[in-house]
C-alpha cells in the first residue's frame, strides 16, 4: 500500500512529469496489494481515490465506506473518506470523518486541517476555514513539508471572503513564492469537484486575490 500511496500523492499534488502515468502505477500497486490482504482499509481507501480522480463518484463513495468499516480506529482511512467526501460534495460527512480521523491520531498529519478548511469553505463556514488554514501553515513550516503553500491558497480564498482582500493579496504573493508554477490552470487540472460551480467560486475568490 505505501508504494501505491507515494504513486498517488505524485500524481495528486502535481510532483509527477506524467500524473496519468502515476495513477495507473497507483492503481495498479493498490490492486495487487488487495489481492494479497482484502482487508486493508488504506488500499481501500487508495482505490476510492483513484475513482475520484476519475470521476466515479459512487465508487470512490463504496470505497470510502469499506476503509472506514475495515479501519473504524484508522486515522489515515478516516482522512482519505473525508477527502473522498468533499470531492463529491458530502460536505457534512467529510467535516464529520476527518474530525473523527484528528480524534484518533494526535499526532495530526498537517493535510488534516486542509481537509477539515476546505469542507469549512464549501459550506460557507469562512472563519472556521481560515483558522484550519492557519493551522495547516504553522504545523506544515513547522516540519518543512512542501504542502505548505497549500495553506496560502485557502487563506487567500477565505480572506477574500471576509473582506479582507489586503491579506488576501499578501497570501497569494507568499504562494507564488513558495509554488511559482502554481496558477488556476493547474489548480483546474487537478480539481475534482462533483459540482464544477465549487472549483468556480475559488478561482473568481483567488483572481479577486490576485492570482492569474
Amino acid at each position: 500500500s505505501s508504494l501505491s500511496l507515494a504513486h498517488w500523492f505524485d500524481a495528486r499534488f502535481g510532483w509527477s512529469e506524467a500524473p496519468e502515468e502515476s495513477f495507473k502505477r497507483a492503481y495498479s500497486a493498490a490492486q495487487k496489494a488487495l489481492s494479497l490482504d482484502d482487508t486493508d482499509p488504506v488500499v481501500h481507501g487508495l482505490i476510492g481515490c483513484i475513482h475520484l480522480y476519475l470521476r466515479e463518484y459512487e465508487q470512490a463513495i463504496q470505497e470510502a465506506q469499506k476503509a472506514v468499516v475495515l479501519g473504524p480506529s484508522h486515522s489515515f482511512a478516516h482522512a482519505i473518506a473525508a477527502h473522498i467526501y468533499r470531492f463529491s460534495g458530502e460536505f457534512n460527512q467529510a467535516i464529520g470523518m476527518i474530525k473523527k480521523a484528528m480524534r484518533l491520531q494526535p499526532l495530526l498529519a498537517s493535510w488534516y486541517y486542509m481537509e477539515l478548511g476546505m469542507s469549512y469553505y464549501c459550506i460557507g463556514k469562512y472563519e472556521k476555514a481560515k483558522e484550519c488554514a492557519e493551522h495547516f501553515r504553522r504545523l506544515a513550516e513547522s516540519r518543512g513539508e512542501q504542502i505548505a503553500w497549500v495553506a496560502y491558497l485557502m487563506l487567500a480564498m477565505n480572506y477574500v471572503r471576509l473582506g479582507r482582500e489586503r491579506e488576501a493579496r499578501l497570501a497569494v504573493v507568499e504562494l507564488t513564492r513558495l509554488n511559482p508554477d502554481y496558477s488556476l490552470e493547474v489548480d483546474r487540472r487537478y480539481s475534482c469537484y462533483r459540482d464544477l460551480n465549487i472549483i468556480e467560486s475559488q478561482h473568481e475568490d483567488l483572481r479577486k486575490a490576485g492570482l492569474k
